[in-house]
């Protein structure tokens, strides 16, 4: 696999992080410190899983939406492939 396909995954995903990384600074201390008055030790853990979920389900969004991207016969799919029309004119 060529980097060239990687790449809109890997911005879609350093967008994602860029917004994710402030609002966990923002939420997650609070978040922690409500679910240990309510829950104890269990609250923290299912508190840091729950964020553990957030970013894994924004990586395998940004890796869907990033392959969908690449593999595009359109002209942005094109760019990224640094085809120019010749997939359809079978001059490969």
């Amino acid at each position: 696999m060529r980097l060239r396909v990687l790449v809109p995954g890997a911005f879609l995903f350093s967008a994602v992080l860029l917004t994710i990384r402030p609002l966990s600074s923002a939420w997650l201390p609070h978040a922690l410190a409500v679910s240990a008055e309510r829950y104890g030790s269990i609250g923290v853990a299912f508190t840091y899983l729950t964020w553990l979920y957030v970013i894994s389900l924004s990586f395998l969004t940004c890796a869907v939406v990033g392959n969908a991207i690449a593999t595009d016969r359109g002209r942005l799919g094109q760019f990224v492939r640094a085809t120019h029309g010749d997939e359809e004119s079978g001059n490969n």
